[in-house]
């Protein structure tokens, strides 16, 4: 099963996302984000206009979830990017 879900990308990796506009709903189960599930890159002006959510029956402390990023790592830039909606745990 699938485990990143992202407004852009499942999984960011190795790579720029730059000059980006994600909006609707997003639902995921485990690293969920308005760009990208999982930020190993760099996300540079990019905005969330989605509303992010976990589906129901996924146990809240097992999620990663966030208006730009579910999880974000050490290495990885997030700059001049902005999260305008709601998320939901």
């Amino acid at each position: 099963m699938k485990k990143q879900f992202g407004g852009i990308v499942a999984i960011l990796e190795n790579a720029n996302i730059e000059n980006c506009r994600n909006s609707g709903v997003i639902f995921g189960t485990n690293n969920i984000g308005g760009i990208a599930g999982e930020n190993k890159g760099s996300i540079l002006n990019c905005n969330n206009d989605a509303n992010v959510s976990k589906f129901e029956e996924v146990i809240a402390g097992s999620v990663n979830i966030g208006g730009i990023v579910g999880i974000n790592y050490d290495s990885s830039r997030i700059s001049n990017s902005k999260n305008s909606r709601k998320y939901y745990i």
